[in-house]
């Protein structure tokens, strides 16, 4: 099991935030990024779910208050990462609205708009040396562009943010094994050489040659264009 996060890892931009009316009505709490801000990896996930509130401690962002910490996607994506040869503290956890939807509704463009000024300066404070999105709208949101067609077919296909200066990973969000298509948890790891070259190059300096470490392996499914 991965190691459960420290709440003094909770990276808190803002002691409230009423930006999005209906969310700040729905959430139990704001779930914020954690993890060192010296992190070489920033997984940015959709947005947190209800939560669980029967679990013992991996009860989900909207209950915790910190973002990837649920029993299904948290541990998940953590344990993945940790397979891939990337340590507790190489990674830093955060999602592209901070707030539980009601009835776990995708976000709306203009709350991912609202919340796109923390998730800029979180990837901009950590500096890494690539973003893991998870999902479509992760993706669209890290790389400012929500006319993103054909997902799928940019899975594992790593892409240049302009805007940030760093590479962007996306990778398929973990409930789209409900449909047929292939878990993330089973892309990515099938991809670990790749983040294992990321892993060791990553100390070399230079961040410009990060994208060469990949070779680039898709993963496509007619039947489901989105990654959520």
């Amino acid at each position: 099991m991965p190691t459960y996060p420290d709440p003094d890892s909770r990276h808190e931009l803002a002691e409230d935030c009423r930006r999005c009316s209906g969310l700040s009505k729905s959430r139990s709490c704001i779930s914020w990024g954690n993890g060192s801000l010296d992190a070489d990896v920033v997984v940015v996930g959709e947005a947190p779910t209800a939560g669980d509130p029967e679990a013992d401690q991996w009860r989900g962002g909207n209950l915790t208050g910190m973002a990837y910490t649920s029993r299904a996607s948290g541990r998940k994506i953590r344990d993945l990462l940790a397979d891939a040869g990337f340590d507790h503290d190489d990674c830093y956890y955060t999602n592209a609205v901070k707030c539980h939807p009601p009835a776990n509704r995708n976000p709306t463009s203009e709350e991912l708009a609202n919340c796109r000024p923390y998730l800029v300066e979180e990837i901009e404070t950590v500096e890494p040396w690539a973003v893991l999105t998870t999902g479509k709208h992760a993706t669209e949101t890290v790389l400012d562009d929500d006319s993103f067609d054909g997902f799928l077919d940019s899975v594992l296909d790593p892409r240049k943010s302009d805007a940030l200066g760093v590479p962007v990973i996306p990778v398929l969000h973990r409930v789209t094994r409900r449909c047929g298509c292939r878990d993330s948890g089973t892309a990515a790891r099938n991809t670990s050489p790749r983040f294992g070259s990321l892993s060791s190059e990553r100390r070399t300096g230079d961040r410009t040659a990060t994208t060469d470490c990949f070779s680039p392996r898709r993963t496509r499914c007619s039947r489901h264009e989105h990654g959520l």
